[in-house]
């Protein structure tokens, strides 16, 4: 009895054909609509934090309203973030974290707000690293009046 060869030249290469094909055409996961919003990146710069320094305790600085309407309860992350002296053997439980304060006053557009925010006490000085205080916008409160969209709409003149 004779044993016949049966060549496998090429084989592997449908193999990976297929397999190139299954992953082009797999379905891709649902995300559903109500999960989370993130405005895109001209959005967010519209209420910005300027000259915010610390000294003596206190944070201070600036809100600053960009946009075309008035906002107000401009929220403020504070992060204390911890940095070791030596990054390459840095110690347990970095102390670092991070506080919320409300700038409750309405700001204009193309206005500002001075904000200012005690540190905890617990920003002792320590030897093996220092404390980087970060302050951003978190969140905002966007006071469109109704007439204001149909004022716009009003003042537009065709290009001639």
């Amino acid at each position: 009895m004779k044993k016949s060869k049966v060549r496998l030249i090429g084989f592997h290469s449908v193999i990976g054909y297929v397999l190139v094909l299954l992953i082009v055409f797999a379905p891709t996961p649902v995300i559903a609509d109500d999960t989370i919003s993130i405005l895109p990146a001209a959005e967010t710069s519209t209420v910005v934090v300027r000259d915010a320094t610390v000294q003596d305790h206190l944070v201070s600085g600036e809100v600053l309203n960009l946009s075309f309407h008035r906002v107000r309860d401009v929220e403020l992350l504070i992060r204390h973030i911890w940095q070791w002296h030596n990054e390459f053997r840095p110690g347990e439980n970095p102390p670092g974290f991070g506080d919320f304060l409300t700038v409750r006053a309405e700001i204009p557009a193309g206005s500002s707000e001075r904000f200012t925010y005690r540190l905890p006490s617990s920003l002792s000085a320590r030897s093996d690293g220092y404390f980087e205080t970060v302050v951003t916008v978190a969140g905002f409160t966007e006071i469109k009046e109704e007439n204001q969209e149909e004022k716009n709409m009003n003042d537009w003149q065709p290009v001639s």
